[in-house]
Formats: C-alpha cells, sequence, structure tokens
C-alpha cells in the first residue's frame, strides 16, 4: 500500500510545478546535526524565508540511526551534517569541507596569554587534557582527531565529554582544558577569552565534508528539489 501511494504521489508532484512565492501549504523538515544547525541553518532559514515566506519549517536533530529510514518515509525531506555514510539508496552531494581548529583559555597556565601563539605542536598537544563534543548518549571518549592519532601512534587524554557542542568552548574558556572544535562553530561560539591556534600539522589532514542527502525518489517532486537547490545557494550566500 505505501509503494502505491508514494508513486502516486510522485506522480502528482511531477504534474505540478512549484512556485515558492506561492507554496500552497507545503512545509520541509530539515535533519541538522548540531554542527549544521549552528554553521549552516542560519544562512538556509534567512534565505528560505526571503524565498518562500509562506511555506513552513521544521527543524530536527539529525538521528543518525534513523535518518536514512526517515529519509525513505518522507519524515525528512533533506539531511544536513558532517561524517554520514549514505546507502546507496541516497543522494550524498557535498556541500563544503570544514577542517579543525583548537580553543583554549587565553589564560591557559600551559599556553600563555594572547599573542603568544599560533599553533600548537603534537607533544604539547598531547600532554594537555582536552574536551571532547560527543553526540548523543553514547558516552564515547574518542572523535575524528583520535583516529588520525592511533595511525602516529599518539594519545591524547579525554578528561571531559559534552553531548550539547554549545558547552564545550564555554567549559574551556574557564579551565586548562582545550578542545579540537570545527573551525566555523569555535568562531561563532567562542567568547573573547578563547584563543584559537591552528592543530598540530600532523593532524592538518583531519578535515571533513558537510554533506546534503536526500532519498533518491523524492527527485520527481518539484519542492524538494527546489528545496535542495536552496541549500547549496545558502552555502554561498556563507562564504
Amino acid at each position: 500500500m505505501s509503494s502505491a501511494l508514494d508513486h502516486v504521489r510522485q506522480a502528482v508532484c511531477q504534474s505540478v510545478a512549484f512556485d515558492p512565492a506561492a507554496p500552497a501549504g507545503r512545509s520541509f523538515t530539515i535533519a541538522a546535526t548540531d554542527y549544521a544547525a549552528i554553521v549552516l541553518l542560519p544562512y538556509v532559514i534567512s534565505r528560505l524565508r526571503r524565498q518562500a515566506p509562506d511555506i513552513g519549517l521544521g527543524i530536527m536533530a539529525l538521528d543518525r540511526a534513523a535518518i536514512y529510514e526517515q529519509l525513505d518515509q518522507g519524515v525528512v525531506d533533506a539531511a544536513i551534517g558532517g561524517h554520514l555514510s549514505a546507502p546507496k539508496r541516497m543522494v550524498q552531494t557535498k556541500l563544503y569541507e570544514e577542517d579543525f581548529v583548537c580553543i583554549a583559555s587565553r589564560s591557559h597556565p600551559q599556553l600563555g596569554t594572547r599573542g603568544r601563539r599560533r599553533s600548537i605542536d603534537l607533544a604539547t598537544y598531547l600532554q594537555l587534557p582536552h574536551a571532547l563534543f560527543a553526540p548523543g548518549e553514547s558516552g564515547s571518549r574518542r572523535g575524528v582527531v583520535d583516529g588520525r592519532l592511533d595511525k602516529l601512534g599518539g594519545q591524547r587524554r579525554v578528561a571531559a565529554t559534552f553531548s550539547h557542542i554549545v558547552a564545550l568552548p564555554l567549559a574551556v574558556a574557564y579551565s586548562d582544558l582545550v578542545a579540537a572544535v570545527a573551525r566555523r562553530v569555535a568562531h561563532r561560539l567562542a567568547s573573547p577569552d578563547v584563543q584559537f591556534l591552528e592543530v598540530p600539522e600532523e593532524l592538518a589532514d583531519t578535515a571533513f565534508d558537510i554533506e546534503l542527502i536526500r532519498n533518491r525518489r523524492t527527485q520527481a517532486d518539484a519542492a524538494a528539489v527546489w528545496l535542495r537547490q536552496e541549500i547549496p545557494s545558502a552555502v554561498g550566500e556563507m562564504r
């Protein structure tokens, strides 16, 4: 029955052009990681509101365990985030590349005060206590950086984990913790009490892609196609 309804829905969508100025009650749901919600969604929402002020928008947290089923069922129209591995039935489009920067308190006892350093060497990096953003309730004490350190034969000490990324820069600002954070997130969230240091050159290749995921079957939906075209346009405005 659901398959038959999908075919009917696609046939209707193919026959109706989408006019963002007169969307006839159309609404969209976007699933986004914390990163995407902080860095990219403000630009996406701004653009969508300008282009189609009468559409409805729903923003939900991207659940990595359920997102592909949600896309299959039409619960989600598009997903935005990093470190995603979509199955073949999905279309995965790179939006841009992101890298890491190290943040620490400007009065950090081992890193000195403002302006003293521009980068951090690997030996110092490994000696310091680290804060880690670990989304969800996995309790993991490992991130992307740790995978790279494994290959280098090094190991950092993760002293604190945070399930919400907004809390991490605040904790770093008033402690001896350091953290490797996505660069654009760091610049959006960090307070004046935080200094930025380039990560050790050995970790410079830990950059990752921010991607847009959609269900291949929605290609016939003119409104969904319009939405997916607007998201890369918003990335252009962000840059």
